[in-house]
């Protein structure tokens, strides 16, 4: 619950601002970690897959609205999910594993939080259905969190 309380105490859950939508993301680990996201928009929902090299688990705290697609190279009793806490749900998430989930609606901006003392790699992918496009960047998450237009 402590990256739910940080996202809480900063002030930043889902909020709305017109047709702007900025949705937090908290992760937290215990060691360097390279963190990977695919995040694919169309013409509806949107489809988010996360996964990381770290040697530990990590523990993804997640809008409670984005529902469970795929898990990919584990059995599903391995990645658990914590009851939901403030409209966020707390995955963990272990090593080499695939989550992927779809997103109601897709929000226009997505906030990284690094609720950990250890830097994190985090590699973004956007897919744009609609424009046929596709970005690939690179980003250092320390302790400032990072806004992803």
């Amino acid at each position: 619950m402590g990256v739910i309380a940080l996202l809480l105490l900063r002030g930043q859950t889902m909020r709305p601002t017109g047709k702007d939508q900025t949705t937090d993301i908290g992760v937290e680990h215990s060691s360097a970690l390279h963190l990977g996201m695919s995040f694919t928009t169309g013409s509806g929902e949107a489809l988010l897959e996360v996964s990381h090299d770290g040697s530990g688990t990590v523990l993804l705290s997640l809008p409670s609205s984005w529902k469970m697609r795929a898990i990919r190279y584990a059995r599903i009793q391995d990645v658990p999910f914590e009851p939901i806490t403030f409209s966020f749900r707390r995955w963990h998430l272990p090593p080499k594993v695939v989550l992927s989930l779809v997103l109601p609606s897709p929000p226009t901006n997505l906030r990284i939080n690094n609720a950990s003392l250890v830097p994190m790699e985090l590699s973004v992918k956007r897919i744009n259905l609609q424009t046929d496009t596709a970005i690939s960047d690179t980003y250092l998450v320390k302790d400032t969190p990072l806004l992803l237009p």
